[in-house]
């Protein structure tokens, strides 16, 4: 998965983010990276490698107990695509979702790499995005699917803690998202926190607005999709 951060900073600054009562950041020191919108876009690039994509954003304060809610909810999400695009259609090589943070915006995006550019395929990728998702705002999550995502989280954390290339680049984060180094006792206490009832708020939360749809295929993607690309979203941006 190769992501397009060029693309992203680009339409960063224009998602519609919500009004959400967080917790108190840990630090005040928030860059301010979004900006209210109300539409919709699809951005378009023709390229050798189809690679199909959907953005959501929230706003955070990078309070830790809601960036370990909205990584887990990622974890989750990866999970369930993986497992409907990748391994039950074999739509692709690669497919998950990835999470990203600038400034007091989080971003999550579910995408997959494939060669397929064939209308019919390429329509139940993105109803499968939705389908996902939906689920994940509509319906509790089950205790050991949850604890299988705290498990990997939790690896996660101590992976980063105990390798000094990742402790020393966990630092610089810090630099860009102001909430102080990750103590690994005090993250596990909050992952065993989380509910299914958490991450179902979550996701109502970080899935609430319209997404931004994001495009990498060929021109014959172009050709035999374009028409459909259209009704994904209130705009087509080529």
């Amino acid at each position: 998965y190769q992501e397009n951060k060029g693309l992203i900073n680009t339409i960063a600054s224009e998602i519609n983010i919500p009004n959400f009562s967080f917790k108190k950041a840990d630090n005040d020191m928030l860059v301010k990276a979004y900006k209210p919108q109300t539409t919709s876009k699809t951005y378009i690039k023709e390229t050798s490698q189809p690679q199909y994509s959907v953005l959501y954003s929230a706003k955070t304060n990078c309070n830790k107990e809601d960036e370990v809610k909205f990584e887990l909810l990622n974890y989750i999400l990866k999970e369930r695509i993986f497992n409907s695009l990748r391994e039950h259609y074999g739509f692709g090589y690669q497919a998950g979702s990835k999470s990203n943070y600038m400034g007091d915006m989080f971003l999550i995006t579910p995408y997959i790499v494939t060669d397929h550019v064939d209308s019919e395929t390429v329509q139940k990728i993105y109803s499968q995005f939705d389908v996902e998702i939906k689920k994940l705002m509509q319906e509790a999550i089950s205790p050991e699917e949850l604890k299988n995502a705290k498990n990997s989280l939790k690896m996660i954390y101590s992976d980063i803690s105990e390798s000094n290339i990742g402790l020393r680049e966990f630092i610089m984060g810090n630099l860009e998202y102001p909430s102080g180094l990750y103590q690994t006792q005090r993250l596990f206490k909050i992952i065993d926190s989380i509910t299914p009832d958490d991450i179902s708020k979550t996701a109502n939360y970080v899935f609430k607005d319209k997404p931004q749809y994001l495009v990498d295929t060929t021109k014959a993607g172009i050709d035999n999709n374009l028409e459909y690309f259209k009704t994904l979203s209130d705009s087509v941006i080529q």
